[in-house]
Parts: C-alpha cells; structure tokens; sequence
C-alpha cells in the first residue's frame, strides 16, 4: 500500500539542522545565515526587507526542526509517522547526524558527512 500525505513535502536545510543540533537559537542562525549570505555575495548593507525574508524563511525551517525532533529521538517512529513527508534518505541523515552529536554544542568532524553538508537541501 502506498503512503498518501496531504501536506507538502518538508524542506530540510543541512545547514540550519547542523546549527540546530550544535544548540543554538533561532535568532544566532538567522544572524549566522544573514552573515554568511552577505560575505558570499559581498553586499556591504543590506535591505531591510530581504533580511526580514530570510529570517521568516530561516525561523519556519527551524519551526519544522522542533518538530520533528521527537522522531529523531526515536528513529524507528520517524519512519513509520505519517505526519511529516521526508524522504526516506533525509530521514537516514538526520537520525546518523543526530547521533553524531557528542553534546548540544560539539559536532565531531566526521568523514561520512563531508560530501552531504555542503548540500543546502536534499
């Protein structure tokens, strides 16, 4: 039998789930992203409303984090909820990341990952 969701698929962005799991707050990856996205398109001031943007769109995403966070704690419900509609190999990376972490603010530095983090999504 096939699995029918009625919602849209949920976007998870490497990044942010690795800021995430590192412990910091919404607002500290928001100022981070934000930091990140001038250097790379070296913008010296910028607009009010693009950083609003991305803060909304950065906030959502940690939004869906939290809750898909009791999953994560248990990896065999993840893959049997229905709720939220992730990918079968979103969901391998996130329970393997999520084990990685040694505490909430240490990320060991492992080699399986390297290849998969710069990705922005899946």
């Amino acid at each position: 039998m096939a699995a029918v969701f009625l919602s849209d698929p949920v976007e998870i962005d490497l990044h942010v789930y690795l800021l995430w799991l590192k412990g910091l707050s919404t607002s500290q990856i928001v100022k981070y992203q934000c930091h990140s996205l001038l250097q790379d398109f070296n913008i010296q001031s910028p607009d009010n409303q693009v950083m609003e943007l991305l803060g909304a769109d950065i906030s959502s995403k940690c939004h869906a984090l939290k809750l898909l966070e009791p999953y994560l704690k248990q990896p065999g419900l993840l893959l049997k909820q229905m709720r939220y509609q992730v990918s079968p190999e979103v969901q391998k990376y996130m329970v393997s990341i999520h084990y990685v972490v040694v505490d909430k603010k240490t990320l060991l530095t492992d080699n399986r990952f390297a290849n998969t983090i710069s990705l922005t999504t899946l």
